[in-house]
């Protein structure tokens, strides 16, 4: 018998969360800074009324996927560890 008949099989080494972890959390952060400037930008004191509402959905929306977003990465990068 050789030697190498005793050694155990090959693992691989185990894989990181990856660039895509940090290109998620990234695209999140670029999503929530536009998201919380909308925010508040709402809600100061500006002469501008009308578009308020619109304004509060729009950040709503957009620190909703930021959230999402970041959230998912680091769900994703969980996963890949086990």
């Amino acid at each position: 018998m050789s030697e190498w008949s005793n050694s155990p099989p090959y693992r691989p080494p185990p894989e990181g969360p990856g660039c895509l972890f940090v290109v998620m959390i990234l695209g999140g952060i670029i999503l929530l800074l536009p998201g919380l400037c909308a925010m508040l930008f709402a809600f100061s004191n500006s002469q501008v009324a009308g578009p308020r509402f619109l304004l509060v959905i729009i950040s709503i929306i957009s620190i909703g996927g930021a959230v999402a977003l970041i959230w998912g990465a680091f769900r994703r990068a969980r996963s890949t560890r086990r």
